[in-house]
């Protein structure tokens, strides 16, 4: 069981360049993500910089084959010294492919980790992080 357990978690960072729009490349088909912080690597002028997120999702929960997809900008957070890190939770199912937006003259470092489709829960998700892998030490 404790083998299993194993591959479900799986940390990853990525840089995105100030004033581009990066999509968020999943590891595995049907994997979710979650988004766990944001740092601002450097800024050329001292103005905040603020990252969104680009999600395509369903308006229903079981969407039809030819059910459109709708697109959303949501603000992530916004960012205003270098080298700042704030922590987020955005949970980010597999059907989503979100793109990352940086407005603003800095590079951003993202956070997080994708997880096996139905691993992360949100409301036992920070409990539940590092118990697993203390579990598996034994």
């Amino acid at each position: 069981m404790a083998e299993e357990e194993e591959g479900q978690f799986t940390s990853f960072k990525f840089t995105v360049k100030a004033n581009t729009t990066q999509e968020l490349k999943y590891e595995q088909e049907g994997d979710d993500c979650l988004l766990t912080s944001v740092k601002l690597l450097n800024c050329k002028d001292n103005k905040p910089v603020k990252v969104f997120l680009k999600i395509k999702d369903f308006k229903d929960e079981a969407p039809a084959e030819d059910a459109k997809l709708q697109t959303r900008k949501d603000e992530l957070i916004t960012l205003t010294k270098v080298n700042e890190e704030k922590e987020v939770e955005q949970y980010l199912p597999y059907c989503m492919s979100p793109f990352v937006i940086v407005e603003g003259n800095g590079d951003v470092e993202i956070s997080g980790v994708f997880a096996d489709k139905g691993m992360i829960q949100m409301d036992d998700y920070e409990e539940e992080e590092y118990e697993i892998e203390e579990e598996d030490a034994e």
